[in-house]
C-alpha cells in the first residue's frame, strides 16, 4: 500500500463561509447517488501527533460505494485549529487525507479544508493514481484518424476517398475541402451519432483523444452549417461524453476514477449515462446490448502465466494458445463487439506477429479486413515499457485485397501519422496466414517493381531532356588534346574561339569536377552558311580559321567519307541539341561499375560515350548517384566484364525518380537533404582524391551513407528491401 501512487486535484478559493450543505451539491456532481447517512467523526489519538498541531478534528459526511463493486470514496472534512491559513494547512491536510486513505482502503476522497484565520476555504481530491503507461500523442492521433477515415468511409458513401484522405493527410496544405463543405451537415450528423467504446479503459487516454478529434472535425463542419445553432468545442466534447463514449474495465476503482474525470470535465447540469460504463470482464461476459462503430483497445499485457487460474476458460476461443498473452483474447473478443461497419484500433505488443503463441491469433486476423498494421519492430515506442508495439486497424468489411504496413526502423522518426503517410506499402493479402508475419517482399523483383511504382523515368522528370553526347565521326580530326588546342589559340585567336572542352566518359568521375584533356574543334552543321555570306565556303572558313581549317585540312579525305557530315566536310552533323551542352547539366558516363554523374556547370561538351541529363538541380544527382538508383540501374543494363554495365541514354531515361510535392512538407524535407549531400560531396570531390586530406574523405563517405538512408526513405523501402538493395 505504501507504494502506491496518489494524484491530487483542487478547487478554485471560495470566499465565503464554510457550509456543509453547499459541500455536498458539489460532491453530488462527482456522485449522484451519495450515501449522506454514513456519517462519522475522529479526533484525539485519531488525529496523531504529526497532525494535532493543525486540525482539531476530520469527519466523513457522505460516502460513495458503486453497487457490484469493493471500491469506496468519502466527502470529508478538516476542522483547522485557530489560527492557522490555508498555506500552511494544505501540505499536512493532503498528508492526513492521503494516509487515511491508504490504511483504509479508500479509492478517493474529497475534502474541504476551511481556513483557520478567515471565511475562506478550498476542497481537494485525492485518488489512487491510475495504473498504466502514457501511449505516446502520435499513436493516439494515428489511431483516432485511421479509425475515423474508415468510419467516414462507410457512414459517408457520398464522400469519395480523395476527399477523407485529403481532409486527414499532415500534408494537405493547398487541399480544397470543398467536398467536405457540401455534405457538411450529413457528416457532423454521423460524428454526432457515433458510439465509440474503450473495452479496456483503465484511463481516459484513448477516448480523450477521439473526444478531441471528433469535437475538431465537428468544430471544422460547424462553419458550413447555417441551420444549426452555434455549437462551441466545449459543446462537442460534452456530446461525445454524453451519448457517445463507452468504457469497460475490470478494476471498478480505476472505471469509477475514470467517470469522475470525465465529470469533472462536463459542465454543470451535463450528466454522463453510467450504463454506458461497464465494470466487470469483457472477455467473460456481455457487458454492453450495443455494437459499436469504433472500438478501441490497448489490452493489459499479461502473460500466460499470470492468469493461469482462468486460462481454461479461453480454450475454446479462435486463438487460444497455451501460451497466449491476454491480449490476444481482447483483439478477439474486440471484432465482436464491431457495428456491421464497425472500424477496430488496438495497440499491443508486437510479439504476436513473429512468436509461437501468435499463430492462432494470426489466422484468425487474416480472415478479418486488416486495413492498417505498424510494426515497431525491436523499437520501444512508450517511456517504461520495453516490448515494441503494433498497432492494428481493422473493420467489420469484407476483405480487402492489401494490408497497408508501417515498419517503424528508426528510434527517431517522423510523428506515425506522417511516417505511416510517406512509407506504408501495400502488402498482399494472400500472403498473411498462420506464419509469422515479417513483411518481407517476396523477391528482389518485388524492391524493383515498388521502386519503379513509387517514381516516374527519368524522361519524364526532365520532359525528355536526356541526350547522349557528341558523336564527331572522325575524332582524329575533330578532338585534339590541350597543347594542339593552346597552340591553334595561340596563334589564331580566331580558331581558339571554336574550341570547346571535350570530356569523354573516362574523365567523368562521380560528383567531381572534370578534368578537361581533349578540345572539340565545334563547327555545327549551318555554322558556314550562316557567316559565309557570298564567299565560296571552303574558301571563306580558310580565311576566316586559318589554323583550324590547317587542322582539319590534314582529315579531309575520311572527313569527306563521313555519312553523317554537316553541309560540308568539315562541319559536324545535325544535332537539335547542341545548345543544351552549354547550359547547366548532368554528365554521366555511359560505361561504369557505378552510376557515376557529376553537375556540370561550366558549359562542358561530351562525347557520345557519355549521356546529358538537362538539370540543374542536386536533388537529381544525388538520387542518380544514390546506391538504389546504382541497383536499379544494373537490372535494366547490359553486363560487361569486371562488374561494369553500360548505361546508355535509353535506359537512363527509365530509371524511376521520385517526384516531390511541394504541398508535402515531409517529402520536402527529404529533398532537401538529398540535396545537401549532393552538394556536400560535390564540394568535397572538387579535389582530385590525392589531394583530399583523410578528414575530407571521411565527411565525404558519412555524406554518402546520409544520402542513401534519405533516398531509403523516399522511395519508402523497408528494412529487409534495403538489405536486398545492399547486397544484389
Amino acid at each position: 500500500m505504501s507504494g502506491t501512487k496518489i494524484s491530487r486535484t483542487e478547487s478554485e478559493l471560495f470566499t465565503t463561509s464554510f457550509e456543509a450543505a453547499q459541500f455536498l451539491e458539489i460532491a453530488k456532481r462527482t456522485w449522484p447517488d451519495l450515501n449522506e447517512n454514513d456519517r462519522w467523526i475522529r479526533s484525539g489519538v485519531h488525529i496523531g501527533a504529526d497532525f494535532k498541531d493543525y486540525f482539531a478534528s476530520y469527519r466523513m459526511i457522505a460516502s460513495y460505494a458503486p453497487a457490484g463493486t469493493h471500491s469506496r470514496f468519502e466527502v470529508l472534512f478538516l476542522r483547522p485549529q485557530p489560527g492557522m491559513d490555508l498555506q500552511r494547512l494544505k501540505a499536512p491536510a493532503l498528508q492526513l487525507v492521503e494516509k487515511h486513505m491508504l490504511e483504509n482502503g479508500v479509492e478517493g476522497i474529497l475534502f474541504a479544508l476551511p481556513s483557520g484565520t478567515d471565511e475562506t476555504w478550498r476542497y481537494y481530491f485525492l485518488s489512487r493514481a491510475k495504473s498504466g503507461t502514457t501511449i505516446p500523442e502520435d499513436i493516439l492521433r494515428y489511431m483516432c484518424t485511421q479509425t475515423l477515415k474508415k468510419f467516414l468511409h462507410s457512414h459517408c458513401p457520398f464522400l469519395n476517398s480523395a476527399a477523407i484522405d485529403g481532409y486527414f493527410s499532415a500534408f494537405n496544405f493547398l487541399y480544397d475541402d470543398l467536398p467536405i463543405q457540401q455534405n457538411a451537415k450529413e457528416i457532423d450528423r454521423a460524428l454526432a451519432e457515433i458510439k465509440v467504446c474503450d473495452i479496456s479503459a483503465n484511463n481516459l487516454q484513448m477516448l480523450s483523444a477521439m473526444a478531441e478529434q471528433i469535437a475538431g472535425m465537428r468544430d471544422h463542419l460547424a462553419k458550413y452549417i447555417s441551420t444549426r445553432a452555434p455549437h462551441s468545442h466545449q459543446d462537442h466534447l460534452r456530446d461525445f461524453w454524453v451519448n457517445a463514449a463507452y468504457a469497460s474495465d475490470l478494476d471498478a476503482g480505476a472505471l469509477e476514477l475514470l467517470k469522475l474525470d470525465i465529470r469533472a470535465m462536463l459542465p454543470e447540469g451535463a450528466k454522463i449515462n453510467d450504463s454506458h460504463f461497464a465494470f466487470g470482464s469483457v472477455l467473460h461476459e456481455d457487458l454492453f446490448a450495443e455494437r459499436f462503430d469504433v472500438v478501441l483497445t490497448n489490452p493489459p499485457h499479461v502473460r500466460q502465466e499470470e492468469f493461469s487460474q482462468i486460462k481454461d476458460t479461453f480454450v475454446h476461443s479462435a486463438v487460444y494458445h497455451k501460451g497466449a498473452d491476454l491480449y490476444c483474447y481482447y483483439i478477439e473478443r474486440a471484432f465482436s463487439l464491431l457495428a456491421d461497419k464497425g472500424v477496430l484500433a488496438t495497440l499491443t505488443s508486437n510479439r504476436w506477429l513473429r512468436s509461437d503463441y501468435g499463430a492462432p491469433l494470426r489466422a484468425f486476423l487474416a480472415a478479418k479486413n486488416i486495413t492498417d498494421i505498424v510494426d515497431y519492430g525491436n523499437i520501444p515506442a512508450m517511456r517504461g515499457v520495453v516490448t515494441p508495439l503494433s498497432v492494428v486497424i481493422a473493420t467489420a468489411d469484407a476483405q480487402g485485397d492489401t494490408t497497408q504496413v508501417t515498419l517503424v526502423s528508426e528510434r527517431v522518426h517522423e510523428a506515425l501519422p506522417e511516417l505511416a503517410e510517406e512509407t506504408a506499402f501495400a502488402f498482399r493479402r494472400d500472403r498473411l496466414d498462420e506464419k509469422p508475419w515479417n513483411f518481407e517482399t517476396a523477391s528482389l523483383q518485388d524492391v524493383m517493381q515498388k521502386i519503379r511504382e513509387i517514381g516516374v523515368p527519368l524522361d519524364t522528370y526532365v520532359e525528355g531532356r536526356i541526350y547522349r553526347g557528341i558523336l564527331t565521326g572522325l575524332n582524329e580530326a575533330f578532338v585534339v588534346d590541350k597543347n594542339e588546342a593552346d597552340e591553334i589559340s595561340r596563334t589564331d585567336a580566331a580558331s581558339g574561339t571554336l574550341l570547346r572542352p571535350f570530356l569523354s566518359g573516362r574523365n567523368v568521375k562521380r560528383y567531381a569536377a572534370p578534368a578537361v584533356k581533349k578540345y572539340l574543334i565545334f563547327i555545327p552543321r549551318g555554322f558556314t552558311d550562316k557567316h559565309r555570306g557570298n564567299s565560296e565556303a571552303w574558301e571563306w572558313f580558310r580565311a576566316t580559321y586559318p589554323a583550324a581549317a590547317n587542322r582539319l585540312a590534314q582529315h579531309e579525305a575520311k572527313a569527306k567519307m563521313r555519312k553523317d557530315r554537316g553541309d560540308y566536310w568539315w562541319e559536324l552533323r545535325s544535332c537539335k541539341y547542341y545548345d543544351e551542352f552549354e547550359t547547366a547539366k548532368i554528365i554521366s558516363p555511359s560505361i561504369v561499375n557505378q552510376i557515376s554523374a557529376t553537375m556540370d556547370e561550366k558549359g562542358l561538351f561530351s562525347n557520345d560515350k557519355t549521356s546529358i541529363v538537362c538539370s540543374d538541380d542536386y536533388y537529381l544527382l544525388g538520387l542518380l548517384n544514390s546506391r538504389l538508383m546504382d541497383f536499379y540501374a544494373r537490372r535494366i543494363t547490359t553486363e560487361l566484364l569486371n562488374g561494369y554495365f553500360e548505361l546508355k541514354p535509353a535506359n537512363l531515361s527509365t530509371l524511376p525518380i521520385r517526384e516531390i510535392s511541394e504541398t508535402n512538407g515531409f517529402q520536402r524535407k527529404l529533398r532537401d537533404e538529398v540535396r545537401e549531400h549532393a552538394k556536400t560531396i560535390s564540394l568535397l570531390s572538387a579535389k582530385p582524391k590525392t589531394d583530399r586530406s583523410e578528414q575530407e574523405e571521411d565527411r565525404i563517405t558519412k555524406a554518402e551513407r546520409a544520402l542513401n538512408r534519405t533516398v531509403y526513405r523516399l522511395y519508402k523501402l523497408t528494412p529487409q528491401e534495403i538489405s536486398i538493395v545492399e547486397n544484389n
